[in-house]
């Protein structure tokens, strides 16, 4: 089926550089011929979507993608932001990052316009292990640091609840649907987070993520997991922050094990 004549965008043509987009586009249509089931992340949104490959463009250039799944409305509030598609091949994961550019022309398709990616390749591993914060005493942001970004109306104080922590950024969650205060690509500077065995330290904290979580369950509040990286963290911070979490990670790890050894 030929969708470039449907789904033409009336915007400016891109300009890209023609080498690339040759040996892209012979990536990118082995992928549409093979219909390689995808999952799609974009930027400021921590849900995952499944999508194929429906048609690749050689003129603007453009990649063409399903309606992905499952139908949330998210998506369309994230025009213009970067979204990383995933794949297994082969035994491997394979990875491309393209720019959300739209939905097809016709404004009421369910098919999405992806721009070109740079590459295709392998996945890059995370190389900082992030561990689960299994107590809020062991690890925790002063709330009167977070106050100034995360505001309430009658000037109390939001208590928020570290998630998870690597030496190169955390989660956390905070009460209530907090999207518009805490969004990616937000700076939250001069917060105090406090590790039990290295003490307090400054940071500032670039948002990546967040995510409004809404409960069922009416004896549990919503809340908004957020998701971001230190900057400006100091080598001393870095290396106790390190020392910290490998010395719980294994603590766990032996947990785990005698568990495992008393149920046997």
């Amino acid at each position: 089926m030929k969708f470039s004549r449907f789904f033409r965008s009336n915007k400016q043509k891109a300009v890209a550089d023609p080498l690339v987009c040759q040996k892209t586009y012979l990536r990118l249509f082995q992928l549409k011929r093979a219909h390689r089931l995808m999952w799609l992340r974009a930027e400021g949104d921590s849900n995952l979507y499944q999508t194929v490959i429906l048609h690749v463009d050689t003129e603007e250039p453009f990649i063409l993608v399903d309606e992905p799944f499952p139908v949330d409305g998210v998506l369309e509030g994230l025009i213009g932001k970067d979204v990383t598609l995933t794949f297994n091949e082969d035994g491997l994961q394979q990875e491309m990052r393209c720019q959300l550019l739209g939905r097809a022309s016709d404004s009421d398709s369910s098919l999405y316009q992806l721009s070109y990616p740079e590459s295709v390749g392998a996945k890059q591993r995370r190389d900082m292990y992030r561990l689960p914060v299994e107590s809020t005493n062991h690890v925790r942001i002063n709330a009167n640091s977070l106050s100034h970004w995360v505001p309430e109306d009658d000037g109390s104080v939001v208590a928020p609840v570290v998630l998870d922590i690597s030496v190169s950024g955390m989660r956390w969650a905070v009460p209530g649907n907090r999207q518009l205060d805490v969004h990616a690509g937000k700076i939250l500077t001069a917060l105090d987070v406090l590790v039990v065995g290295c003490g307090e330290f400054r940071v500032d904290f670039d948002v990546s993520h967040s995510q409004w979580v809404s409960s069922l369950d009416s004896a549990q509040s919503d809340h908004t997991i957020v998701g971001g990286s230190f900057v400006g963290l100091g080598v001393k911070q870095k290396q106790q922050l390190e020392r910290y979490i490998t010395l719980i990670q294994r603590q766990q790890c032996r947990e785990k094990r005698d568990d495992r050894l008393l149920a046997a």
